[in-house]
């Protein structure tokens, strides 16, 4: 089990002991996470004040947590593909010397093929992180004193920790894959549109907004920015014959009819103006809810079909130009 030094000023105040034969997968499809054990210690560190002649001093840390980059990959090859940050640790020098705590890395379905393809073998993971310390007033070496009362902290820092270990393949494949729900579902690609300067290309960077919170679990921001990404295209266009006050339905209809007619028969263009207007319903819901409305599976559900039409507006566009 290799250890990793953690450090601030230069000191060696601490270290980090990754268990990589006792990693696992957990939450299934729904919430998939990645947990790597780590034993955190601390120590104190002895010194002299800036007098050389002066006391001996121990200096005493409390860590409290970190956070940064997990990347994977054969070494110099690495890529980046999660951000953790830890639950408060408080391990400390003064009293508990040493905790035991996950590192719990969030996974994604296209996550999980992105390692998988790029695995050979045994899994290869790495970190760069910044820990995030408490510093106590130093106190004297000699006579040892009375800590029954801990010295104050006097500042914060923060130091830097990285790491690198290798997952066995036999723990990857038996212990990781099957509890976050690879294989149970599949990987579809989906074409972003590349029409430049088109609505749709707003759309897709409110897509990507949409991923980006969808992956920090805030599930009524991810479904409010499929929403946008809906509204903004029959939006962006002038339409002839909409009636004074238009609706979403009625702009929606109508950008259907003057945009697609070329590439869509009627029954087409009635499906997609109902599909539209179906997902406009259900993203409608968090603007009139105070407190959380979508579930993972709901945005899950309503990003997926928003990227879905996104692409196939873009796509039959780009063939009607």
């Amino acid at each position: 089990m290799p250890d990793f030094s953690i450090q601030v000023d230069n000191y060696h105040i601490g270290k980090v002991n990754i268990e990589a034969a006792a990693v696992r997968g957990s939450g299934g499809r729904t919430l998939p996470l990645l947990e790597i054990p780590a034993i955190w210690t601390m120590q104190s560190v002895q010194s002299r004040t800036d007098d050389a002649a002066g006391p001996r001093l121990t200096r005493h840390y409390t860590l409290i947590s970190v956070w940064g980059d997990v990347a994977a990959g054969q070494q110099n090859q690495e890529r980046a593909f999660a951000h953790v940050q830890s639950p408060p640790l408080l391990v400390s020098t003064l009293r508990s010397h040493e905790s035991y705590e996950y590192i719990k890395v969030q996974l994604d379905a296209e996550r999980l093929h992105a390692l998988e393809a790029a695995r050979d073998g045994d899994m290869h993971i790495s970190a760069r992180l910044t820990t995030l310390v408490a510093k106590h007033l130093p106190v004297p070496t000699s006579p040892e004193p009375d800590l029954r009362e801990e010295p104050p902290i006097v500042s914060l820092t923060t130091g830097r920790l990285e790491f690198r270990f290798s997952i066995p393949r036999s723990v990857w494949v038996e212990r990781v894959l099957p509890h976050v729900g690879y294989g149970s579902s599949w990987l579809v690609e989906i074409a972003r549109p590349s029409l430049t300067g088109d609505s749709l290309s707003r759309s897709t960077t409110h897509l990507a907004t949409a991923m980006a919170h969808y992956t920090n679990g805030l599930y009524d921001l991810c479904v409010a920015e499929c929403r946008k990404a809906i509204e903004i295209i029959p939006k962006s266009t002038k339409l002839k014959g909409l009636p004074q006050k238009p609706s979403f339905k009625d702009r929606t209809a109508a950008y259907v009819e003057q945009h697609l007619s070329g590439v869509l028969d009627k029954a087409k263009r009635a499906a997609v103006s109902e599909m539209a207007g179906t997902l406009w319903a259900l993203t409608s819901k968090p603007h009139h809810a105070s407190h959380t409305t979508f579930s993972r599976i709901d945005a899950d559900c309503v990003m997926q079909l928003t990227t879905t039409l996104v692409s196939y507006v873009g796509r039959l566009l780009e063939s009607g130009r």
